[in-house]
């Protein structure tokens, strides 16, 4: 929760190591595939972005991507909303 704090008031540099060391705890407690550990995923991106730490970001981005569109294969409404949401933050921190 701190680090999700950390992110909804812009202190991107506190949240970066609290989401890297949360999003392997998460994964192994529930699985690469759960939903937790790919909203830690995102999280962790846009963490990495805001921070301007583009090359980690992007990578978790692209996994985090991969990881809804398995979840959300069959509610398309959903997926589509949370592409245009993660294509919104890639416009504000600047990547093509």
């Amino acid at each position: 929760r701190l680090a999700g704090a950390y992110l909804m008031v812009q202190q991107y540099e506190q949240a970066v190591p609290l989401f890297e060391s949360i999003h392997p705890l998460v994964r192994k407690r529930f699985g690469p595939n759960h939903e937790n550990t790919i909203d830690t995923l995102g999280n962790l991106g846009q963490a990495y972005l805001r921070a301007k730490q583009p090359e980690k970001g992007l990578l978790a981005i692209r996994e985090f991507i991969t990881g809804q569109r398995e979840l959300l294969a069959k509610q398309p409404a959903a997926l589509g909303q949370v592409l245009v949401d993660t294509s919104r933050m890639l416009l504000e921190t600047g990547q093509p």
